[in-house]
């Protein structure tokens, strides 16, 4: 089989319905849709029954506890297709994406990830804005260049859409299962791209949404879990720029692998300092004794790891000491600002 699309679900059904008949009606013949779902009701698995009698469709029933990660990699491993994309439930792929994108799989025997175009649109289905377009051809040293660049100057960090070869990810593991599911995606994109070809394609065949209730936008107050998986991450993309190191051969590739050192740095730096901005957020919206002394105690090892203090950090220091009905009125307020700024 030469493509699957893997969506994987969760209570979520608002948008599955959109998302699973995208998937659906591509014009292009050799592919499968599998649907990993651990919802804790059956709304998605009545959506796909119908479509399973012609075997394009599959469906996996997993125990509600599953972790995204656990999901993602038991897609990876059942999907038959040499090639594979993602698609998250809330998130559309147009008629043409695979009939388009396996032509560059045809065409490029040496890529290993291509992605298209797409439009980031909000919950009710608007326009935001698109991502950027970028070169058409990039080899592994130019793209890990690019890919921790600022997502207003490269592309929407973003599980769905991008179609990449099966084997060469499952032969890197899969998706690394850290604490949280940050950085999943970048991290296996680069994973990926270091190993060959990465091919942009110019057309739009891709809507990513993006609203309060998506992946991206969950606020946790464990702290200790988002330092240890900024570490991992940080070391895992340690270990794929050294490899390339001794990989490259030009003054060109080693000029952009010394840029993507630079940009993975900054990028790990800017995300960690809002997982604590998050962090806070979440914890002080909790009503539990001794929150001033464990937001204290948490801007003090921001200073001490050199993260970058962000504007809001004096208001949450100020609120920790507030009582709890008179803090979160604030605190709900700065949330819902949050949210809207980063859905833009």
């Amino acid at each position: 089989m030469r493509a699957t699309i893997a969506i994987p679900a969760h209570n979520s059904t608002k948008y599955f319905e959109e998302a699973f008949a995208g998937a659906m009606r591509q014009n292009f013949e050799d592919y499968e849709v599998v649907v990993a779902d651990s919802s804790d009701h059956d709304s998605v698995q009545e959506k796909v029954e119908p479509y399973l009698t012609d075997g394009k469709a599959r469906y996996l029933r997993l125990p509600p506890e599953t972790e995204f990660l656990v999901k993602l990699n038991i897609l990876l491993k059942s999907a038959q297709g040499e090639w594979m994309t993602y698609l998250c439930d809330d998130d559309t792929l147009r008629e043409d994406y695979l009939s388009v994108m396996m032509k560059h799989a045809e065409s490029q025997p040496q890529a290993t990830l291509i992605r298209c175009r797409f439009e980031i649109i909000d919950g009710e289905g608007h326009l935001l804005r698109m991502d950027p377009g970028s070169k058409e051809v990039m080899g592994p040293a130019e793209f890990l260049s690019r890919l921790f660049l600022p997502e207003k100057k490269f592309f929407k960090m973003n599980i769905s859409g991008v179609l990449f070869h099966r084997k060469t990810f499952l032969e890197e593991g899969g998706f690394r299962e850290f604490p949280l599911a940050w950085h999943a995606d970048l991290l296996s994109w680069a994973l990926i791209g270091s190993r060959g070809l990465c091919i942009f394609e110019k057309k739009c065949l891709t809507e990513i949404r993006v609203h309060p209730d998506s992946q991206n936008s969950v606020y946790d107050e464990d702290l200790l879990k988002a330092v240890q998986t900024n570490s991992g991450v940080s070391d895992a993309l340690e270990h794929i720029l050294k490899r390339l190191e001794q990989e490259v051969t030009t003054f060109k590739d080693r000029k952009f692998l010394e840029a993507a050192k630079k940009n993975v740095k900054h990028y790990m730096r800017r995300h960690l300092s809002r997982a604590f901005d998050h962090g806070f957020m979440a914890a002080l919206s909790t009503d539990r004794p001794g929150i001033g002394e464990y937001v204290g105690s948490w801007l003090e090892k921001m200073k001490q790891m050199g993260v970058p203090r962000f504007k809001s950090a004096l208001v949450y220091s100020c609120l920790g000491h507030l009582a709890y009905p008179v803090r979160r009125p604030v605190l709900d307020v700065f949330k819902r600002y949050k949210t809207r700024k980063w859905c833009r």
